[in-house]
């Protein structure tokens, strides 16, 4: 079984869901809501998955982190045997203090909510495009100073958002000849949301 936390406010809960159920238990899984990291939320969490034995979990860097800070405050052992973050970069501390409370190394996957899963992180870094499901492209950057290239994308199979060449935002660079075993197209993001502006 594996708990799958969600970043969803109440109100856009409430056109999908019950807007006061905390989680939904499905057959092999449980979709979580979680939007305010406090401790007594991060507590309903912890206490999901000790009662339903979850095996792995996925969530967002931040939400993953909080976790794993509530674990360590607490003193409390636990430990997952896959761990899958994605929807944020993770950060070389955040990283380090989920390995520390759950003694797993958590997968990275480079998401969107538009387009869904693009791209796993491989064992040297570099992230390989999931074919299955999006077609990945590197276009150059208009502007001069950024050596990156923009994230252009297209999903294969999302029926909610079919976007054809959607630009995230994102800057990368392409990766050539990495030898982890991944055959995919491998770049390395450079930048996150760089065209996003209020």
């Amino acid at each position: 079984p594996y708990l799958w936390i969600l970043p969803m406010n109440p109100k856009t809960k409430s056109y999908f869901y019950n807007k006061y159920d905390k989680f939904i238990l499905n057959e092999n899984n449980i979709l979580f809501f979680l939007v305010d990291y406090s401790e007594k939320n991060i507590s309903i969490l912890h206490n999901t998955v000790c009662k339903y034995n979850i095996d792995w979990i996925t969530g967002s860097s931040t939400a993953l982190e909080q976790y794993a800070e509530f674990i360590i405050k607490h003193n409390i052992f636990h430990t997952f045997s896959y761990i899958e973050v994605h929807s944020e970069p993770l950060l070389p501390w955040q990283n380090q203090k989920i390995r520390k409370a759950f003694h797993c190394e958590p997968a990275c996957i480079y998401s969107s909510n538009e387009i869904e899963f693009i791209a796993q992180k491989c064992k040297h870094g570099h992230y390989h495009v999931l074919d299955d499901n999006v077609y990945v492209e590197l276009l150059d950057s208009y502007s001069d100073q950024i050596k990156s290239k923009r994230v252009v994308l297209t999903s294969l199979n999302s029926y909610i958002c079919p976007f054809i060449r959607y630009e995230i935002g994102d800057l990368a660079e392409e990766v050539h000849n990495c030898n982890c075993g991944f055959s995919e197209f491998a770049f390395d993001l450079k930048g996150y949301r760089d065209s996003d502006f209020i």
